[in-house]
């Protein structure tokens, strides 16, 4: 069974996405997933497996992208290694064995099965081995005089399950697959929550709103805007990001240059797509009018409120002259978003 609300929620991150998400949760339709689940816009992930078997392909990447994608979904079930650590993706599902079957399924899908063999792609795990033997063999071969690929070191070469990957002319055919996984993943999470639809809020997810769209045609896309210049002084907190104020404005201008990209585009093409202003959440044009957009009816009970105050914080956190310094050089997102 499909998901009736299917919902993307994302932004340049430290805009309030998280927040906005969890207020959606507070309404009957929806549950919000309870982290962001990454296998989609990360690394590795979906958006790579759709380019690898479409337009992108070719045997290596198209086999090096599904391995890639089976390791993702195992770490992300590790909550005890790095880099996911806190991560049990298979929470959605509610049982590891049903989420270690719906990965299976999907791999399946996306492939011919799998033989046994080396190839250049593979982590060699006998490198010394190899290294030593080479130098051996190779003198052997020399004293000899003999050319045979007997004393071909890479005989010895590690060997794995290498997958043999489908080819999909038509993108749209792939599309609908990895739809059905994700959806058939996230409505468990959903049902369980006695919801109908699901609410994912991985900020990057907005940035492949183009790719996510050929997933989910019906879905409702979100992007949570913020001061930019707001936006800059929080992640000059944040341990992950750049902590002097011009690497974080050349982390955050091509960000913001894909966003503009995004809206242009979104908001002419999709009645579907809404831009919120984080400053103006609480507004009548704000999460009251994506309710009415998407059909949905708050809960009765205790919604958790927009704080204005903590919105304008970061002006009395930083000088004046890092301030204006952050306002000249992010003109461009700070003129397009009305700040």
């Amino acid at each position: 069974m499909a998901s009736s609300i299917q919902i993307f929620v994302g932004g340049s991150g430290r805009s309030g996405t998280s927040f906005l998400s969890r207020r959606l949760n507070q309404t009957k339709e929806v549950a919000r997933l309870p982290f962001e689940t990454r296998f989609i816009t990360d690394n590795m992930g979906l958006i790579d497996i759709y380019h690898s078997l479409t337009e992108s392909f070719s045997i290596d990447k198209a086999r090096s992208s599904i391995k890639d994608f089976k390791e993702l979904m195992i770490e992300l079930d590790r909550p005890f290694s790095s880099p996911y650590v806190g991560y049990r993706l298979s929470r959605l599902s509610g049982d590891r064995n049903k989420y270690l079957e719906l990965v299976e399924s999907f791999l399946d899908d996306i492939s011919y099965g799998k033989f046994y063999a080396w190839d250049k792609q593979n982590i060699d795990k006998h490198y010394e081995l190899m290294a030593l033997s080479r130098v051996i063999l190779g003198s052997i071969a020399y004293v000899v005089g003999s050319g045979n690929s007997y004393f071909n070191y890479k005989k010895i070469r590690s060997k794995e399950d290498l997958y043999l990957p489908k080819y999909f002319k038509d993108k749209y055919d792939l599309a609908k697959i990895i739809s059905r996984f994700v959806d058939s993943l996230f409505y468990l999470y959903a049902s369980n929550q006695g919801k109908i639809g699901w609410c994912e809020n991985t900020p990057s997810s907005i940035l492949h709103y183009s790719d996510l769209k050929d997933f989910f045609p019906n879905a409702y896309f979100v992007n949570v805007v913020r001061n930019p210049v707001a936006v800059a002084c929080s992640l000059m907190d944040r341990d992950w990001a750049p902590n002097d104020r011009s690497s974080i404005v050349n982390y955050l201008l091509p960000l913001y240059q894909r966003l503009i990209e995004v809206d242009r585009n979104a908001s002419i093409n999709s009645k579907k797509y809404k831009l919120i202003k984080y400053e103006y959440l609480e507004s009548s044009y704000g999460i009251e009018a994506l309710y009415d957009l998407i059909g949905l009816q708050p809960s009765k009970d205790v919604i958790e409120k927009f704080e204005p105050i903590g919105a304008y914080a970061w002006k009395k956190r930083h000088p004046n002259s890092t301030i204006k310094y952050l306002e000249e050089k992010l003109y461009e997102p700070l003129k397009y978003f009305d700040y």
